[in-house]
């Protein structure tokens, strides 16, 4: 009797194991089904070039006679070095900077009647000023990680009043990337 008994106890036992393990196994499933989506993304960039190692680039005109500002005497050359780690594609540039209202690409200055203009070196058209445009000959090193950015300040005296005399200033900024070339498969 004692085996019997023994044996029931043992038969109930399992059968509780069984069915603890069916419903184990059935919830586990029935999570495990559940699908969750995953979103992986993340955004190419290209980065901009570094300009003159991050240090600003001073331009000194000097003594300044108001009477030879247009004649292009006191133009200066301006050689940065430019570091781009990605150096692939077209080169672009943009120059932020204030204009004066009767030129969108003349440089203000804080003195009125007096601009600056900004040439691409090798090129007589003065650039565009907070467009992004192509360089085309100031660069010399294209398509390589160091290379120098050479460009002619020029002033520029505009409207019919006399210059007020003193110090003057203009700031501008300067961005230099490579436009990464598309490709199509």
């Amino acid at each position: 009797v004692r085996s019997s008994a023994a044996s029931d106890v043992y038969k109930r036992q399992m059968l509780r194991k069984f069915i603890f393990l069916f419903v184990l196994f059935t919830f586990v499933n029935s999570v495990r089904a559940v699908d969750v989506p995953v979103r992986i993304y993340g955004t190419i960039i290209i980065p901009p070039c570094e300009i003159n190692s991050g240090e600003p680039v001073n331009v000194d005109f000097g003594n300044v006679q108001e009477e030879k500002i247009n004649s292009r005497t006191y133009d200066k050359k301006i050689i940065v070095p430019v570091r781009c780690p990605y150096h692939q594609g077209d080169v672009s540039l943009t120059i932020t900077a204030a204009s004066i209202i009767e030129n969108a690409d003349v440089v203000a200055t804080d003195i009125e009647g007096l601009g600056i203009l900004l040439y691409e070196e090798g090129n007589n058209k003065p650039l565009s000023l907070n467009n992004a445009a192509t360089i085309s000959t100031g660069l010399r090193g294209k398509g390589e990680e160091y290379s120098d950015f050479t460009f002619i300040a020029s002033l520029y005296k505009y409207g019919k009043n006399k210059l007020k005399k003193g110090v003057f200033r203009a700031t501008v900024m300067i961005d230099i990337y490579y436009i990464s070339v598309s490709y199509t498969h």
